[in-house]
């Protein structure tokens, strides 16, 4: 009985590992492959532009200077928003596969304790 524990122990070591891995690397690939990042830089960077351009549109009463004021802060705010959530998943990916990862190391050890001690 005891090698049967150490058997499905062992298999599902395996396979939090195999999440484990797999979490943490949606994680990076959101994280630092520039996702989130370049989301962040665009929302911020047509953020910048629309407040130019709105404050450029009310000092000279320019209308299509508020317009494009106004359509880079719709953009900025977007951006941001979606680089936000990205970096939120990005964070919960990585959460999840480090636990993923300490739960596979932890039946694998248990399982290979069962299959020593069961002889």
């Amino acid at each position: 009985m005891r090698r049967l524990f150490g058997i499905w122990y062992l298999v599902f070591g395996i396979w939090y590992l195999v999440f484990g891995i797999w979490y943490l690397v949606f994680g990076i690939w959101y994280l630092v492959f520039g996702i989130c990042i370049w989301y962040l830089v665009f929302g911020i960077w047509y953020l910048v532009f629309g407040i130019w351009y709105l404050v450029f549109g009310i000092w000279y009463l320019g209308i299509w200077y508020l317009v494009f004021g106004i359509w880079y802060l719709v953009f900025g705010i977007w951006y941001l928003v979606f680089g936000i959530w990205y970096l939120v998943f990005g964070i919960w990916y990585l959460v999840f596969g480090i636990w993923y990862l300490v739960f596979g190391i932890w039946y694998l050890v248990f399982g290979i304790w069962y299959l020593v001690f069961s002889i």
